[in-house]
Order: structure tokens, then C-alpha cells, then sequence
């Protein structure tokens, strides 16, 4: 069975529309076994809550998680790592982004028993938007 991979977000100023592309290009991952945690992080965007709830509603691996008053972005992001318990891989992922289909796959598949962690560049397009890209991949390794 393929390792399970929980894709760890956090949002709280993100409209609507950049949810949608951003949680669209997880959705879209050519990797079969992923889970997308959502913490909202008492969002100040009309309509946020409802639309990751219906998200959630319609995705059997996606969870929503709102708190009830703005933690910050640490707490949430601590708070993402602790709702993907019993996962394989962790991938910390911020609201304002997206993915290419492949991402998740070709981080796994770089994966090693020595490796502790991994990650890959990333660029900003003319809209200002954020793509992460999977050139250079970087391993780090850890030490037992």
C-alpha cells in the first residue's frame, strides 16, 4: 500500500477563489492516498467557512478544523501536525498556493529510509501568485 501523505494547511485571510484553486491542485494530485487538513484559523474572508465545510462535506480526505478565535499561524500549523497523526508524510502547506499534479508523488518517491525531511522550490508568478515546483529536490538527512 502506498504511504499515506496528509497535505497540512493553515488559512485565515484567503478569499474563496484562492482556496478553490489551491485546494483544487491537491484534488488533483496524480498520488492516490492523500489526506488535506484544513485548520481555519477563524477566517476573516466571507464565506470561507461554509465553502471549506462543503468541501469537506463532498471529500472523504478532507478535514476542516475551525477555531474558534484567531490562534496564529503557529499554534494552527501545530495544531495541523497533531490532526495528522497516523499519517507516513507530512506536507506543510500554505493557503496561498498550489501544486503541480505530480508534486506529492515525486516527493514520495525520493523518499529514503535516512531521510528525515524533503522539499522543493518554489516560484512566484506575475500574478503574484505561488507555484511550488519540483526541480532541485533537497533531502535533508537525519541523524539517529
Amino acid at each position: 500500500m502506498k504511504p499515506l501523505v496528509t497535505i497540512a494547511m493553515i488559512t485565515h485571510h484567503e478569499p474563496v477563489g484562492v482556496l478553490e484553486k489551491n485546494i483544487g491542485s491537491v484534488l488533483n494530485q496524480d498520488y492516490d492516498n492523500i489526506k488535506l487538513v484544513i485548520i481555519d484559523d477563524k477566517s476573516i474572508c466571507i464565506g470561507v467557512p461554509e465553502f471549506l465545510d462543503y468541501y469537506s462535506a463532498i471529500h472523504d480526505n478532507i478535514t476542516v478544523f475551525h477555531t474558534p478565535y484567531n490562534v496564529g499561524y503557529v499554534k494552527a500549523k501545530n495544531l495541523s501536525i497533531l490532526m495528522s497523526q497516523g499519517t507516513d508524510y507530512i506536507i506543510l502547506f500554505d493557503a496561498d498556493m498550489w501544486i503541480k499534479p505530480q508534486l506529492v508523488s515525486l516527493l514520495v518517491d525520493n523518499m529514503d529510509d535516512d531521510c528525515a525531511f524533503t522539499c522543493s522550490n518554489y516560484i512566484k508568478t506575475e500574478d503574484s501568485e505561488t507555484i511550488y515546483l519540483f526541480s532541485n529536490l533537497w533531502q535533508g538527512l537525519s541523524y539517529k
